[in-house]
């Protein structure tokens, strides 16, 4: 069995740098000294094992594109596992999920960079439409708008709760919970 190589390994570890510099800095704030720095490399190391910044940009992308999909699957595997709209959104808000927290950090550089734009909006929209679909299939009842509303609504308690969950505000994942639970029981009665 042959080994991983040495290249790989040192790829994943400058991204896993470049992606925690970019959510601690921002994009611009994630310089090669600051990336070389949370890698433990020397900065040369990074062009050699990976690129320039806009091959590190592309890199990063591509991992939150990976992320963005993880993450839908994850949100499938809970629905075919959970019994009741509550233990799914307990679910949904028991996951960790640096994808909202790196997207709000790449949020300010997407008015700049049409590709980070539309990462962005395929994000939102896929959380958003998986939870449409979701709710359709539970609230049968509800009008198209309500759902619409509700899963927007979802989507944004949740990315809010991850992007200061960093902050480790106690209790804050579990109320954001139950304000989303709210929201969509609400569902029951339009």
């Amino acid at each position: 069995m042959s080994r991983p190589s040495l290249k790989e390994q040192r790829y994943q570890q400058v991204m896993d740098a470049y992606e925690t510099c970019v959510a601690r800095h921002g994009l611009e704030g994630a310089t090669l000294e600051r990336i070389a720095d949370q890698a433990c490399l020397a900065r040369p190391l990074i062009r050699h094992n990976v690129g320039n910044r806009r091959d590190l940009l592309q890199g990063l992308m591509r991992r939150f594109e990976q992320r963005c999909d993880e993450f839908i699957r994850y949100l499938q595997d809970a629905e075919n596992n959970t019994d009741s709209t509550e233990q799914f959104v307990t679910a949904l808000f028991q996951r960790d999920c640096d994808t909202a927290r790196l997207a709000y950090s790449l949020a300010a550089s997407a008015q700049e960079d049409e590709s980070i734009d539309a990462l962005l909006k395929r994000w939102g929209e896929m959380l958003k439409q998986f939870l449409v679909v979701y709710l359709k299939r539970h609230y049968l009842d509800a009008s198209d708008e309500a759902i619409n509303a509700v899963a927007v609504g979802i989507s944004a308690i949740y990315s809010n709760a991850q992007i200061y969950r960093a902050m480790n505000v106690e209790g804050l994942n579990e109320r954001s919970g139950r304000a989303a639970t709210r929201l969509v029981e609400s569902l029951a009665h339009t």
